[in-house]
């Protein structure tokens, strides 16, 4: 019978684990719910084996009633950031720090102040709350003992693909993240020096890339799962890598967006080109780098919004938004900034909606809150062509996508062809992908994309919209910076 490959997408609140085909066909899916512990304000942690029991749900469930022995690659990818730190006998220390958290804003502020230049030539960013290095340097101030007993220091897929092979060891894209350096793909002595950590550089293990076979499946976990013992375990990608991969935003310039939790803006280039506003990382291929601009205010704010209005997305949802669209040429529609979780300009501002009228209506609203959420992600992709070679290829990923409403919007607002990718689930399926790199069953990336990729679906922009909504864009961008003070 034909191969599959399974890929593994590990996030902050779902473990999906999408079983594919080699032509890209979507198999099954499985899913295990992750549980976010917020033990004081700003704190967001995970219990480290509920996060494998997760994923041994999700994988049981997409693997369910297919032999194990079709299964010829896994791939793992995950959110980036946070902490999964193991003591010195590769047990969990604690409690996973994820990259929602805060504690170590004011950590991180002062060593961008300190180093954060030469921090950027290095890392290609500036460090944030969230960041390993940050939150390393509050665990070595806040919680010595456990500091003192770190064995090794991972990222979630780093920790999920350790259970699943018994390897311990990092990958490229995630490791770029903070201690490596982005250019020669190694840990930086430099960097430990610059931000205090000299002593802890043991715990950082040896890092792989995108498409090693790490280790097989091992008997434990084959037990636990249903997969074959010894099965390929490939090292997978820093989620948004694999996402660039599951939508075929591989070559350089083509921009690729997420709209999800987070808004995730990305262009690839043949070299780095830091900027403190965008994050630049090495990639899934040595010849890469990957540059993300990105702020926590996308899908999510409309999620929240649909709640408060007690909207039924599956019943309901469809209807108004289809409302909503006949109201996008209203010129006296609020403006709506969707900083709820945060911004470009940080966490400093909430949401905001300026301009709302007593005779505004519900579908009034939602136009502005869903072309709010579009405009944030202009204003990142903006940022990146002003530094960056792009092409005039744009994909866009998502739940939200799904809807025509919204991509007919993105169309509109970004006056371009807009690509939907063929799939919901694009970081599993870019995962699963760099696993048939990695056993060879595709040539290199550019191989499994051609085979497996095909983002069929092409919106084009409505003339009469894309004039009145450059306007907007204009005031979005004008009360936005009215908001941080500028």
């Amino acid at each position: 019978m034909d191969p599959l490959l399974l890929g593994l997408d590990c996030g902050h609140t779902v473990t999906k684990a999408v079983l594919i085909d080699l032509t890209g066909k979507q198999i099954s899916v499985g899913k295990g719910k992750n549980k976010q512990l917020s033990i004081q304000p700003s704190w967001q942690e995970r219990d480290m084996q509920e996060a494998i029991n997760a994923s041994v749900d999700a994988i049981k469930t997409a693997i369910a009633g297919v032999d194990p022995g079709r299964i010829v690659g896994v791939g793992v990818c995950g959110h980036s950031d946070g902490v999964y730190i193991l003591d010195k006998t590769l047990n969990p220390l604690r409690n996973a720090i994820l990259a929602t958290d805060n504690r170590a804003q004011l950590i991180a502020q002062t060593i961008a102040e300190e180093c954060g230049p030469r921090l950027l030539e290095l890392i290609g960013q500036f460090l944030f709350p969230a960041s390993p290095a940050a939150l390393l340097v509050w665990l070595k101030e806040n919680e010595p003992e456990n500091y003192a007993r770190i064995g090794a220091v991972l990222h979630c897929k780093d920790w999920i693909r350790f259970a699943l092979c018994g390897v311990v060891g990092s990958e490229i894209s995630d490791a770029s993240g903070a201690f490596a350096d982005m250019r020669m793909h190694q840990w930086s002595d430099e960097v430990f020096q610059l931000i205090g950590l000299s002593e802890i550089k043991p715990a950082f293990h040896k890092i792989f890339q995108s498409t090693d076979v790490v280790g097989g499946i091992t008997a434990e976990m084959a037990r636990r799962t249903g997969l074959q013992e010894g099965t390929p375990v490939v090292a997978g990608a820093h989620d948004v890598h694999a996402a660039a991969v599951g939508v075929g935003a591989y070559d350089f310039g083509i921009t690729s967006m997420i709209f999800g939790t987070w808004s995730i803006n990305q262009v690839f280039a043949d070299k780095p080109i830091p900027d403190p506003r965008w994050h630049t990382r090495a990639s899934v291929t040595p010849d890469r780098w990957l540059h993300m601009s990105t702020s926590p205010a996308s899908a999510s704010n409309a999620n929240w919004f649909w709640n408060l209005l007690q909207i039924n997305e599956s019943e309901d949802l469809a209807s108004l938004l289809f409302k909503a669209d006949g109201k996008i040429l209203q010129s006296d529609r609020a403006i709506f900034l969707p900083y709820l979780f945060g911004g470009p300009a940080g966490t400093s501002i909430g949401g905001q909606l300026i301009g709302m009228r007593g005779w505004h209506t519900q579908e009034d609203l939602v136009a502005s809150v869903i072309e709010g959420i579009i405009f944030n992600h202009k204003h990142h992709a903006d940022m990146l062509k002003e530094k960056l070679p792009t092409s005039n290829r744009i994909i866009a990923t998502g739940g939200s996508v799904q809807s025509p409403i919204w991509t007919q919007l993105i169309a509109d607002i970004f006056d371009s062809e807009i690509e939907i990718s063929d799939t919901q689930e694009s970081g599993a399926k870019g995962a699963a992908m760099l696993a048939g790199v990695g056993v060879e069953i595709f040539s290199n990336i550019q191989d499994a994309i051609s085979k497996c990729v095909s983002n069929t679906t092409v919106v084009k922009p409505r003339t009469d919209y894309v004039l009145f909504l450059a306007n907007r864009y204009k005031r979005f961008r004008l009360e936005a910076m009215r908001a941080i003070g500028v």
